[in-house]
């Protein structure tokens, strides 16, 4: 199972409006299917008059969508608290954003505020400066 954010136009009330829907599904064909079953028992939408954009794959933890949180929950606490080395996942001893990411994903700004020496990565000694300056 995976997270997948559908998004795309369809009618709402008179209007059609953008919208963008987080759904756990096996493949993306999946995701489109759920997503067109959500969108006409909500909102009365007819399949023809759904237009979807793109779906692509999603953290489950960066979804503040119920189905999503509840659907992910163990994923998401295994890394809420993660370890340096538990998200140091190509073992090179410094978290790239990609890593970091997959904990809870952080603006490029709050990355280079962690990566004290500017180098592009966080060390290990960054990321406890990091933790204990967020416990404060």
């Amino acid at each position: 199972m995976q997270a997948y954010r559908v998004t795309g136009i369809a009618p709402f009330g008179k209007q059609r409006q953008k919208f963008s829907i987080d759904i756990p599904a096996k493949n993306a064909e999946e995701a489109t299917h759920f997503a067109y079953s959500i969108l006409g028992s909500r909102h009365n939408a007819k399949r023809r008059k759904i237009e979807i954009n793109s779906v692509n794959k999603i953290d489950p933890g960066s979804s503040s969508e119920p189905r999503i949180r509840n659907q992910f929950r163990e994923e998401i606490a295994k890394y809420s608290g993660a370890t340096f080395h538990e998200l140091d996942i190509d073992g090179d001893g410094a978290l790239s954003k990609a890593e970091l990411d997959v904990a809870e994903e952080i603006s490029e700004e709050d990355f280079k505020e962690m990566d004290a020496d500017g180098d592009g990565s966080i060390s290990k000694d960054e990321f406890e400066a990091a933790a204990e300056k967020e416990e404060e």
